[in-house]
């Protein structure tokens, strides 16, 4: 028996399950249990596991866990609050100071707390216990697997429908398995994979069926009949002894043509003529009048056993057609597994399975877990699964504090896997068993209309294990119309008089689908009428478009809701979580970029015009066959063939950009009804394709490609970032599907096709079920599918009672629901509520019963609940828009902290107060103005291209080449990637770089040059960030002055002095082109391409000095050095500077030759210890 909660009172200690009913303060309860685990068992954040089920309300847990801590914080500081709750908190606890320190810490580490989605604890798992649970650590999480199924369920399709006899194939055929997506569709499209609790049935093996009798005896039927068509449709025609009713003469005619189309098929279907069995021996038998003999023809005697051999053949066609099916299942769980091991790969559904699969077999990972997160709170835990159950019950499965916080009640996610059985097994095995019973959500009268509604019935929610606990409000602030006082809940009844019906017929649904938008449109448009005049508050301020929310079943319906109040100039928002690869926009993108790709293609250049965004009409298309507009039609080819080249040589989201400001894509979108949700599409798309493009490296054709194969795909399931996103939402009416409203409460909510009663499983081949032990089973057609099937229809039922349910608790202040005859409606939530007493009479109940017993409801009410034919009043809605106030931009009056930023060596050297981006450093400016070229007969690497274009390709040569064994390949790729005369420069880029790489880089240790340098011990092009207090210029100035020993060039000290910049803080950014490993030391290269003379003597470290000066190069490396210095003392065990760091080197390519020795291109240098350390302190201490 579950017991109200007191979240001060309970235990903390056990097993607990707190049922908390919509509106009841299930995350203050969460959180008020956070606190005290902190508080009473002194837990730290990280050590009190919070789970939930989504990413959002991942983040919003988190915030508000902080936010409470906070306010308790606050609450001991100041010793009162104004919030009853939190004084509960200084009642509690009487050490205050004590707690004060427990609260500031528990803030200061609140970044470790260990809130998760239910997979994302997973992975946290297995990453940190690979060894137990047998899982990479670099294993690569997927949330897409459909390429993989598609890849094995078409070799599946191959290797059993292409060598199968015609006969069977078309059998499948004619069942509707013609494609590998018919197979697809029997594993769910994925849904029931990584399933380990689901049951299959039945479990038959594939099995070889005999053909030869049946196709002998189609054989001789056919022929039979062909000879003898004309004489047998004469007998039964002449026939005067066979029941007319049965064998009508106007009827015989027909059949014998169906027989004949039949018997001229060269294999014979499965799918016999519907009144073939009229032509059977034993059927002529039994429709003779009495005493009577039948017609008697061999041909009659040859169907009666063709008709007994289909039977046997199409009754093992069905057998071996479930075995496949079955087989399937096996098939693709071991090939997808052997996939994802072969790419390293994992899914959101095998991070629950390694888990649990760990935890089944190695019980120190429980332990261990239990030992890091000793207490847990487990959120929505209606939406569980087993697998999910199983995790937390191994992992608490001795001296457990666990706490299971959810609503069966609420329980709508099915379709992604939830397992309300589950929730029901906790809920028996559970030793605490808690309810939240105060609503603070709705108003008291709603709150006592929805009891009354709820308690029409012993079980509401069909099962005993749901039960509705009746909760209270409190008081709040009330809705007022036109200064009257009304009932909340309203429930317009649809007549079969209004609709014109008979009385005994249901409501057609298209019927309904048209009336009840209207009805629902003109009443939104009078109430929002009544808040312009006045006259609608809720409390004190006026009813608003935001304060009225329409809960639907299906996206098409929320379509044509917005559309119908569109039409009444209402303004409304749709949440959908529909795939914005469905949307019109993206096929009109499709064109767009078909003509992008291919600009010469003058038809593809007309689709791509001839598309909303672009807004040319068939009139303006016309027209360019015209002389007089051919200029016109001449500058589109020139603008697409410059998108073309603009994505081709820049990217796509500059040229997609270019498009929309070109064509005048917002302002056209914008003037359409539905504008901003055509708008919000179009550019939603763009950032989808740009990630797509950066993601998979795709090319112009590629994106078009990849476009297309979303675009077929896109009638899964889609994922967070593919749906589609919100336009504006301030101030609009609200559409919203009710499983996507849960979690929200809205003032005024419309359910306008509550009445909806269809149930899927009823004409379902295959569905998933609960067996007698709660095993979830999947049955694709076993020989009790038809008593299973009224097992998943009261599950189906009950699941559409918790929507029923979810939908009404959104409401605060008033619901409108509409009810009727309508067609399915007897297996809809309100039929099981208030109609249960007419069974399968309900359909014919007339409409004065439906209404006799809507009238009993509001009797009981208290005038909580009215009942009310559909309105059908027209009210006229004019939108305001206060077009009388003027117009000014809003003043910024905040103070904008310019100093916070990332930084780096080229923002530090620029001009003070300038902000400039960090790149890799390839060489944009020249140190000195270069001497003349000396003219040679043969080019040198003096004579190859200057410029930040040849910095890129020298970097890039040398970020790819293997040192040891040098190939031109790899210089012959560069060249060609960067556009430069592969037959003019690979034998001067040859010497080039041998040169370099066998010039001794340090006197003191000769052999030390780049030849001698590994790949396993260089990193290349290594970026690194590291924190940055603040500093400024002239403290800067002073670190490096105090250190001037340091300084290998004293000039380069006087340079700092020159510095200016302004104080800054945040982050130092860099890239160091390369770091590498020589006997135990670390060294940092930086490469430098520039020219700077055509003789050695401009490459001498003399000359080089005057460079570094002149461009602070000095400081580029010190920053650099803190950075490498940083990262070897966080990875080197025992690290110190002296005996790791090396030293740096400056190499300026152009001028390194074994020949001119070490003082020639290369500057050098290894900054003082002391020096290193107080630049790194005064940056940011460690």
């Amino acid at each position: 028996m579950n017991q109200p909660l007191d979240p001060f009172a309970i235990s903390l200690n056990g097993i607990h399950l707190i049922e908390a009913s919509a509106g009841t303060g299930k995350t203050y309860t969460l959180t008020t249990l956070f606190i005290r685990l902190l508080l009473e068992k002194q837990l730290r954040v990280d050590e009190i596991l919070v789970v939930t089920f989504t990413e959002a309300a991942t983040k919003e847990l988190r915030e508000r866990i902080r936010r409470r801590l906070h306010e308790v914080l606050r609450t001991f500081e100041e010793q009162t609050s104004s919030d009853k709750e939190l004084c509960k908190f200084l009642q509690s606890y009487p050490n205050h100071q004590e707690i004060i320190k427990l609260l500031i810490e528990a803030l200061h580490n609140f970044d470790e707390s260990a809130i998760f989605t239910i997979h994302g604890f997973c992975l946290r798992v297995l990453r940190d216990h690979a060894f137990e649970s047998g899982v990479l650590f670099d294993t690569k999480l997927i949330s897409d697997q459909s390429d993989f199924l598609q890849e094995i369920v078409g070799d599946f399709w191959r290797q059993h429908f292409y060598q199968a006899s015609p006969l069977f194939v078309n059998y499948a055929l004619e069942n509707g398995y013609d494609t590998p997506d018919s197979l697809l569709a029997v594993l769910g499209n994925g849904q029931y994979l990584g399933k380990s609790f689901l049951k299959i049935i039945p479990q038959l093996d594939v099995i070889n069926v005999s053909e030869t009798t049946f196709l002998d005896i189609f054989a001789q039927t056919q022929q039979f009949w062909q000879v003898n068509a004309a004489d047998i449709e004469t007998l039964l025609l002449a026939d005067t002894h066979l029941n007319a009713n049965k064998y009508r003469k106007t009827s015989i005619p027909q059949w014998c043509q169906t027989l004949t189309s039949y018997f001229n098929q060269a294999i014979p279907s499965m799918n016999l003529p519907e009144k073939f069995e009229q032509f059977t021996t034993q059927k002529l038998a039994n429709s003779v009048k009495k005493g009577k003999t039948p017609p008697q023809h061999l041909f009659f005697d040859l169907c009666e056993k063709f008709l007994t051999q289909q039977q046997i053949v199409e009754n093992g066609f069905y057998e071996h057609l479930l075995a496949l099916k079955y087989k399937l299942f096996t098939v693709v769980k071991n090939a997808l597994m052997l996939k994802k091991q072969q790419f390293n790969v994992q899914s959101y559904d095998d991070l629950l399975l390694n888990v649990g699969r760990a935890l089944s077999t190695e019980n120190l990972l429980a332990q261990r877990l239990y030992h890091r997160y000793p207490v847990a709170l487990i959120d929505e835990f209606q939406d569980t699964d087993p697998v999910q159950y199983q995790i937390f019950k191994q992992i608490y499965a001795h001296n457990p504090t666990l706490f299971f916080i959810g609503d069966p009640k609420q329980a709508i996610y099915s379709f992604r896997g939830a397992d309300i059985f589950t929730y029901m097994s906790a809920h028996r095995h559970a030793n605490q068993q808690h309810t939240l019973t105060i609503n603070h959500r709705s108003e008291e009268k709603l709150l006592r209309a929805i009891n009354i509604l709820f308690t029409q019935v012993e079980r509401p929610f069909i099962f005993a294990d749901i039960p509705y606990p009746l909760a209270t409000a409190i008081p709040k602030s009330q809705l007022r119309l036109e200064n009257q006082q009304f009932s909340p809940l309203t429930i317009w009844f649809v007549s079969r008089a209004q609709a014109e019906l008979d009385l005994n017929k249901p409501i057609p649904k298209k019927l309904a689908e048209k009336s009840i938008p209207l009805a629902v449109a003109y009443e939104i448009a009078r109430l929002l009428t009544l808040a312009q005049r006045r006259q609608a508050f809720i409390g004190n301020r006026p009813l608003t478009a935001g304060d009225i929310a329409i809960l639907v079943d299906t996206n098409d319906r929320a379509r044509f809701m917005q559309k119908t109040l569109t039409s009444l100039n209402i303004p409304s928002v749709l949440y959908s979580r529909e795939n914005l690869f469905n949307s019109p926009e993206i096929a009109e993108i499709a064109k767009i970029l078909m003509a992008v790709a291919q600009p010469q293609d003058e038809s593809l250049m007309k689709a791509a015009l001839a598309t909303e965004i672009v807004g040319w009409t068939s009139s303006d298309l016309y027209e360019m066959s015209n002389d007089q507009k051919i200029d016109t039609w001449k500058k589109q080819l020139y603008k697409f063939q410059k998108y073309h080249t603009l994505w081709q040589n820049i990217g796509f989201m500059q040229m997609f950009r270019t498009l929309l400001t070109e064509q005048q894509v917002s302002e056209r979108l914008l003037r359409y009804p539905d504008g901003e949700r055509r708008l919000t599409n179009v550019l939603h798309a763009a950032e989808i394709l740009h990630q797509a493009i950066v993601h998979d490296n795709l090319s112009i054709d590629g994106l078009n490609t990849w476009l297309m194969q979303q675009r077929l795909q896109a009638q899964t399931e889609v994922d967070d970032e593919r749906q589609l996103r919100l336009e504006s939402d301030d101030q609009r009416i609200k559409i919203i599907t009710i499983h996507k409203s849960k979690g929200l409460e809205y003032p005024i909510v419309f359910c306008p096709f509550i009445w909806e009663g269809r149930l899927r499983t009823e004409k379902s081949q295959q569905f998933t079920f609960h067996d007698a032990e709660g095993n979830v089973t999947l049955d694709l057609g076993s020989p009790l599918q038809e008593t299973h099937r009224q097992q998943a229809l009261l599950e189906e039922l009950a699941e559409k009672l918790r929507l029923f349910y979810v939908a009404i608790t959104r409401a605060q202040y008033r619901c409108y629901l509409v009810w009727g005859a309508f067609r399915d409606a007897a297996t809809s939530a309100l039929a099981h509520l208030l109609y249960s007493h007419l069974n399968s009479e309900f359909e014919q109940a007339d409409d004065e019963i439906l209404w006799k017993t809507l009238h009993t409801l509001t009797l009981q009410s208290d005038e909580s609940l009215q009942v009310m034919l559909l309105p059908t009043e027209k009210t006229a809605y004019q939108r305001s828009f206060e077009s009388d106030m003027p117009l000014r931009a809003r003043e910024f009056t905040r103070i904008i902290n310019t100093e916070w930023h990332v930084s780096s060596f080229t923002a530090l050297t620029a001009a003070a107060h300038a902000e400039v981006a960090e790149r890799p450093d390839y060489d944009e400016w020249l140190a000195i103005r270069p001497t003349t070229p000396v003219v040679s007969a043969r080019k040198t690497i003096f004579d190859f291209p200057q410029g930040a274009k040849a910095g890129v390709f020298v970097h890039a040569v040398f970020e790819h080449l293997d040192f040891l064994q040098p190939q031109q390949e790899v210089i012959k790729q560069q060249l060609n990637r960067f556009g430069y005369d592969e037959a003019e420069w690979l034998e001067v880029l040859s010497d080039f770089i041998t040169a370099v790489l066998t010039t001794p880089l340090d006197p003191r240790q000769p052999a030390l040059n780049l030849e001698q340098i590994w790949r396993e011990v260089r990193l290349n092009e290594w970026e690194f960030y590291y924190p940055l207090r603040r500093i400024t210029a002239a403290g800067l100035q002073t670190v490096l002055a105090q250190h001037h020993a340091g300084f290998a060039d004293l000039t380069a000290l006087e340079t700092s002095t020159r510095l200016e910049f302004a104080p800054v803080r945040g982050f130092m950014r860099g890239f160091i082109d390369m770091i590498f490993q020589y006997q135990g030391r670390f060294y940092l290269v930086d490469y430098k391409s520039n020219f700077l003379g055509t003789t050695p003597a401009a490459y001498h470290r003399d000359s080089l000095r005057a460079v570094m000066t002149r461009e602070n190069y000095f400081l580029q490396y010190l920053i650099y050095t803190v950075a490498l210095h940083r990262y070897l003392g966080t990875r080197l065990p025992n690290y110190r500077y002296k005996q790791h760091f090396g030293g740096i080197f400056y190499l300026f390519v152009r001028g390194m030759n074994p020949k001119w020795g070490t003082d020639y291109g290369i500057y050098r240098d290894l900054p003082a210890a002391n020096l290193i350390a107080e630049l790194s302190d005064y940056f940011s201490p460690i």
